[in-house]
């Protein structure tokens, strides 16, 4: 175990330092959660139906003929086995008392705050970064996150767009395209 002493940070221990700065930990609000849910759970691990197949689309009725019938489909199932994260820091007691300008254990803690919370991030980013990696990216559905071969009841469908600049129009086709899409496609 590294403790951290007097040899780590010795311009700590002189008088004449002007200022010590960094990270403001107070103001560094989490991102992940502008796109992904919290649940909170106390089990070793989670299954979710990840989505509903939901029924097709409705067909025009002729006249005096029985109405068309549908049947909902059960979705994919995913299992959620919970991992504990942990990080520690060790303070030799002549590093405590020694220290001329702040308190280096309510700062180790502060850094420890933020490490976890980088870690947070960076593990709920994971998904996204292999969303079109073919062996870590796989999903529920055998293909990666971002695929044009999605497989449903209706056939295959994509949640790709085809070559789009970074435009309002881009993004307007993009959400007609996510918007038009049946109930039972699978994204």
């Amino acid at each position: 175990m590294q403790v951290i002493d007097r040899s780590l940070q010795p311009s700590q221990y002189w008088p004449g330092l002007h200022a010590l700065f960094g990270l403001d930990y107070d103001r560094l609000a989490p991102i992940y959660t502008n796109f992904f849910d919290n649940k909170s759970s106390e089990k070793a691990f989670e299954e979710f139906m990840t989505e509903r197949a939901g029924l097709g689309l409705a067909v025009q009725q002729p006249e005096l003929e029985p109405v068309a019938f549908d049947f909902p489909n059960e979705g994919y199932r995913t299992q959620v086995t919970h991992a504990s994260y942990g990080l520690g820091v060790a303070i030799s007691r002549e590093a405590k008392d020694d220290n001329l300008y702040e308190d280096v254990a309510s700062r180790m803690m502060k850094e420890l705050a933020y490490s976890a919370r980088q870690t947070e991030e960076y593990i709920a980013h994971a998904p996204l970064q292999v969303a079109i990696d073919a062996v870590n990216g796989i999903r529920a559905d055998n293909v990666p996150l971002a695929s044009a071969s999605h497989p449903t009841a209706s056939g295959l469908q994509s949640n790709l767009l085809t070559s789009a600049n970074v435009s309002e129009l881009a993004f307007e086709n993009a959400v007609i395209q996510a918007i038009a899409r049946p109930r039972y496609a699978t994204y």
